[in-house]
């Protein structure tokens, strides 16, 4: 299970999947596939099933994502092969991919980014400890920083896109001295400044893998459910707290009865100018 080191090296690596590009589906959750495939295969696998994959993705990311979600990834995945590629590898999927074979198959397309976040996520945490050594706080008595990204996204979000300061009266009080943190690093460090606000970009990917809110463009299915904004800023707890929790129930009633979730193009246009 990924510690709370990793998770933040995973925000990072997340964010930095999604920089310049708007096609979040491919150039972030399929890559993020591609990755757990390649590990798999590491192991000398040559079969496996959605759930290994699955297990993968949450043992390196810290994220749990809906099998099937998982089950889409390794299709999209396999159908970028090329037929040659396809047949080195053996590569084939099963039952809309709830299973798969596939031998020796490395991905590393991805490494130095992820290698970038683990040096970005080191820099912040250091900083962070200096920061509460200098206000004589034990930082072992404190909640680690990606449990304040993900408890906080809602209160934090005017902040990085430069809409106001930080309401501290919203904030558990546990969480005063992350808040302190990130006012001095917007004032003082805009290297480790722009490091924080990619981690919260990555809490906000990681929320979309979590939802199972399907990004494709091209999948098709009997019942479709489009999602407005108002509903996935709720999903996400970028709304009003109270307000989560029966948008998340909405989300698994829809795929529970075999619904597919769809966002339209010009609503993604909408999250970001809201979240990005």
């Amino acid at each position: 299970m990924a510690t709370s080191n990793d998770t933040l090296t995973n925000y990072c690596f997340l964010a930095a999947l999604t920089e310049n590009q708007n096609d979040l589906y491919n150039h972030v959750y399929v890559p993020i596939c591609k990755r757990a495939l390649s590990l798999y295969s590491l192991r000398g696998a040559a079969q496996g099933t959605s759930k290994d994959i699955q297990e993968i993705i949450k043992q390196e990311y810290g994220i749990d994502v809906p099998i099937i979600i998982v089950r889409k990834l390794i299709v999209s995945v396999f159908a970028s092969l090329s037929r040659r590629k396809k047949m080195e590898l053996g590569a084939q999927s099963f039952e809309h991919g709830d299973s798969f074979q596939l031998t020796q198959y490395s991905f590393t397309d991805l490494e130095a980014k992820y290698k970038k976040g683990l040096r970005d996520t080191s820099k912040l945490e250091l900083a962070f400890t200096n920061y509460l050594s200098t206000e004589q706080i034990d930082a072992t008595k404190l909640p680690a920083f990606t449990d304040f990204l993900d408890k906080n996204k809602r209160q934090i979000a005017s902040f990085f896109k430069g809409n106001g300061a930080i309401k501290k009266g919203d904030i558990e009080e546990t969480y005063i001295y992350h808040v302190q943190f990130l006012e001095y690093l917007d004032t003082s460090n805009d290297e480790l400044f722009k490091i924080a606000e990619q981690l919260y970009l990555g809490t906000i990917v990681a929320g979309f893998l979590e939802s199972g809110i399907d990004l494709e463009a091209n999948f098709v299915s009997n019942e479709v459910y489009y999602l407005d904004t108002p509903l996935i800023l709720r999903a996400l707890n970028l709304q009003k707290e109270e307000e989560t929790e029966p948008a998340l129930e909405l989300l698994n009633l829809i795929r529970s009865t075999g619904g597919t979730i769809k966002v339209l193009s010009v609503t993604l246009n909408e999250l970001s100018d809201v979240i990005f």
